[in-house]
């Protein structure tokens, strides 16, 4: 969302303007050149290899840089009150005709980095300006973002590029989409545009929406509303930003790229747009010792009268994925798994166990905490354990397993196991465990 325009620098009307005020920072002002090829183009990528949405939520909620702060939003309430006006001054401040040549902020400096760094590359790294020019252009939201997390400020539009380029770099095989929100508002009068940009992974590229099929296979990476993931399926019928139902005409797809895990700029290009971002706090940290100065009016105005929305953005605490747990566990990293296992609760995640085979519930208790698998034990004790698993070597029914479990239960499950099975348990637990498991049971 991104409804910044200002009256003469001091007071902001949000949504009059009914061009997207991100679009000539984004898309109008590069080459043509630059511009994404919106073919389609299969891929042979399974539909559930998809991953990196929540560690690119929470690399773009994390992140404290050169700013030392969180990526703060330029048109939220709660970013605005909390910075004291600072967060939208910094992002924009923009004129109307004819004084526009007064706008300030980093959106109206986005071509001043462009050039810092070109001649940068030109000067230090031995580039050809050509070559130069189109490595730049031709990856500006890889810029844009580079920059944001240095700045520690934007709105949706900037937002969308930071999730873009982490889940490109730093994921393999799937296609990224950066979206925007496209046609009216229903039910608002006057007519309001939709004006919000969000990332989505599916397996292949597409031109649009209408060509996936199974919206519940592409994944929504949404880090403006509140660090939201969830399908494209939930994402349309209302679980939104605006809380609207989409058509596909809802949705569109700016620029599209399939991750590779590789780092689109090198270090040395990288510390160049950190320099030129340093460089752009400081002035602007300066400028707002004035009083008088534009930047300070500016943040003040807003501080004064916190116009934009409500809605949740640097408050929330954790990741907001919507999506089921056998959603969440079939499209996730390694690492994601972990976090996905510890942070859900123990009557969804056992859910999710008795849907499992013998063989995948053995294989999904691998790596498990040993208390979560006691307590899955105990849960399931009395509604028939026995009958929902195959005891065999294969379950981890490992020694820390056996230790958490009461004595009763513990030796049930210690006595149903293979022989060689019980002397590497015993082998391994404490003394007076394996005295409780191993002593006659008195007679009734």
């Amino acid at each position: 969302m991104d409804f910044l325009r200002s009256n003469k620098g001091y007071t902001q009307a949000v949504g009059k303007s009914s061009k997207k005020s991100h679009s000539a920072v984004f898309r109008d002002n590069r080459p043509k050149a630059s511009l994404p090829n919106k073919a389609v183009q299969l891929h042979t990528v399974s539909p559930m290899q998809l991953k990196g949405e929540r560690a690119a939520l929470t690399n773009t909620r994390d992140t404290t840089r050169s700013a030392g702060e969180q990526i703060r939003r330029g048109n939220r309430r709660g970013s605005i009150s909390d910075t004291g006006g600072r967060s939208r001054a910094k992002l924009a401040i923009e004129y109307d005709p004819p004084h526009e040549h007064l706008n300030t902020g980093y959106r109206s400096k986005v071509q001043e980095l462009r050039n810092f760094v070109i001649n940068k590359m030109v000067a230090e790294a031995g580039y050809i300006r050509t070559n130069a020019e189109a490595l730049i252009n031709n990856n500006d939201s890889f810029l844009q973002a580079k920059a944001v997390e240095e700045i520690s400020v934007g709105n949706c539009g900037e937002f969308s590029m930071v999730v873009f380029a982490h889940l490109i770099q730093n994921t393999t095989g799937q296609w990224v989409h950066r979206c925007c929100m496209a046609g009216t508002v229903p039910g608002v009068n006057p007519p309001q545009n939709y004006d919000h940009c969000f990332v989505f992974t599916y397996a292949r590229q597409v031109a649009d929406t209408k060509a996936i099929a199974n919206k519940d296979e592409a994944t929504i990476a949404d880090a403006w509303d509140g660090y939201k993931i969830l399908t494209l399926k939930s994402f349309m019928k209302g679980q939104n930003a605006y809380g609207t139902t989409l058509k596909d005409s809802n949705i569109s797809i700016e620029e599209s790229k399939q991750a590779d895990g590789n780092q689109v700029f090198s270090n040395q290009i990288k510390g160049y747009i950190t320099e030129w971002a340093v460089s752009f706090n400081q002035n602007f940290e300066n400028d707002m010792l004035d009083p008088n100065s534009t930047y300070a009016r500016v943040a003040a105005d807003a501080s004064a009268n916190p116009s934009g929305f409500g809605t949740r953005g640097s408050d929330v605490v954790g990741l907001d994925d919507r999506r089921t747990i056998a959603q969440k566990l079939g499209n996730c990293t390694a690492e994601e798994r972990d976090d996905i296992i510890q942070t859900s609760s123990d009557d969804t995640l056992f859910g999710y166990i008795n849907t499992l085979s013998h063989a995948k519930k053995a294989e999904f208790f691998v790596d498990v905490p040993t208390a979560r698998i006691a307590r899955y034990i105990k849960k399931c004790w009395n509604s028939g354990f026995w009958q929902t698993f195959a005891v065999a070597s294969s379950y981890p029914y490992r020694h820390s397993v056996i230790n958490a479990l009461p004595v009763d239960m513990a030796r049930d499950v210690f006595d149903a196991l293979p022989k060689a099975d019980k002397d590497k348990i015993l082998k391994a637990l404490p003394k007076n465990k394996r005295e409780q498991l191993t002593e006659p049971e008195l007679p009734l």
